[in-house]
């Protein structure tokens, strides 16, 4: 599961459901095991990057990705979070 975020790089992720076919696409990986890399080991990042895209990241790929990160949106989506 790993190796396929590694070798296809960031992963779009839309809404909760992308990142689960993403990956259940490319490999043979249980739900349980992407939910667990997701929500408990964090083995993989959503990331939001340029213009409010959502990508599926390894933590190395992540911070590669992060230079896109649009910062002026931050407060908007934190206060949506909230």
């Amino acid at each position: 599961m790993l190796d396929v975020a590694r070798s296809v790089g960031p992963l779009h992720s839309t809404d909760p459901s992308t990142a689960y076919l993403q990956i259940a696409a490319r490999s043979d990986a249980a739900i349980d095991d992407i939910a667990a890399a997701l929500y408990d080991d964090r083995a993989l990042l959503r990331h939001t990057t340029l213009r409010r895209t959502v990508h599926l990241l390894t933590p190395e790929l992540a911070v590669a990705a992060h230079g896109a990160y649009n910062h002026r949106i931050v407060p908007k989506l934190r206060q949506q979070l909230i």
